[in-house]
């Protein structure tokens, strides 16, 4: 992930992808399925399966709980603003500055890069 992501950063193309650790990397975004969601349902299955249900018989779910992540530093240096109706949505927000971007404090989880 952190390739893709700094080879995006590099050519100056603003990338999301699905995975939590895409934002983490250095990309711009992600959005996609709660991943810790996903493997508390999983437990669940497995439980039911242990406790002596079949498989066949239990239902199939789709994911129900999505995550956006905004990584803030990144789009900082791509030279993009980020619409203030995203960060209210976002799950998490990454920056290396909390006091530079004043519509932060309406991100539930927000946090603060340590800048090398």
């Amino acid at each position: 992930m952190r390739r893709i992501a700094d080879l995006a950063v590099a050519s100056k193309l603003p990338a999301m992808a699905q995975r939590t650790e895409f934002a983490e990397a250095g990309g711009v975004m992600t959005y996609g399925p709660s991943y810790s969601d996903l493997f508390r349902r999983s437990a669940f299955y497995v439980g039911k399966i242990l406790g002596g249900a079949k498989p066949a018989d239990l239902p199939i779910e789709q994911v129900t709980k999505f995550e956006l992540i905004v990584n803030l530093k990144t789009a900082k240096a791509l030279g993009l603003t980020m619409p203030k109706a995203v960060l209210p949505r976002a799950d998490q927000c990454f920056t290396e500055d909390v006091r530079s971007v004043p519509a932060l404090a309406a991100c539930p989880l927000l946090i603060e890069l340590s800048i090398t």
